[in-house]
């Protein structure tokens, strides 16, 4: 497909989640108190960031498919400066291990058997492929919530999109490929929202 089209959506669709991130700043973050930056007022807006996500999980998810189809590195559009991780830490694939895969998170059993397991070479290949995938979602989450909200959005983008996918050219989809029901959902869904939210 043309790839133009599909970055100013993945763009637009970037800009869509800052629009409602903004909202929900607005409407729950504020409600919880200024505060003076403690860390316990940071804990609470990272439990209310992570609250967000989960409500948004479909358009992030569907955003977050776009800039694999797209093969699209964050860091590289953002060279300029370093996003703040504070809130979705972006470890090394040793930290992620020392951090999910312990005998506090796993349990005795488990846990001796993943240190079995992890020396096998397609698990240990499967798992930073999994290391991967988490550290792109936490580099997205960040730039999302760090991002400032454009004064205008560029609903043209959306539009040619919609089009573009029910043209005869179409080719964003292998009908093949494993996630192709979950990915045709996660489109519909994020159509619905992005209608309603603009009162389309």
């Amino acid at each position: 497909m043309s790839e133009k089209v599909l970055l100013n959506f993945y763009i637009f669709l970037k800009e869509f989640i800052v629009f409602q991130f903004s909202n929900y700043n607005k409407n729950v973050c504020m409600d919880s108190g200024s505060g003076s930056g403690s860390g316990s007022e940071k804990k609470d807006k990272h439990t209310l960031y992570k609250e967000f996500f989960m409500n948004h999980v479909i358009p992030f998810e569907y955003c977050l498919y776009i800039q694999t189809k797209l093969g699209i590195d964050d860091n590289d559009m953002n060279n300029d400066h370093k996003i703040d991780d504070s809130f979705f830490p972006i470890q090394t694939f040793q930290e992620y291990i020392d951090t999910n895969f312990n005998l506090r998170t796993l349990g005795s059993y488990d846990y001796t058997h993943f240190l079995i397991s992890i020396k096998e070479p397609t698990f240990k290949k499967n798992l930073f492929t999994q290391y991967q995938r988490e550290m792109k979602k936490r580099q997205l989450k960040n730039e999302i919530i760090h991002t400032d909200v454009p004064l205008f959005i560029n609903m043209v983008a959306y539009y040619e999109y919609k089009s573009f996918l029910q043209s005869s050219n179409n080719d964003l989809y292998n009908k093949d490929e494993r996630n192709y029901k979950k990915v045709k959902d996660f489109e519909r869904i994020t159509f619905e929202q992005i209608d309603h939210f603009f009162q389309v």
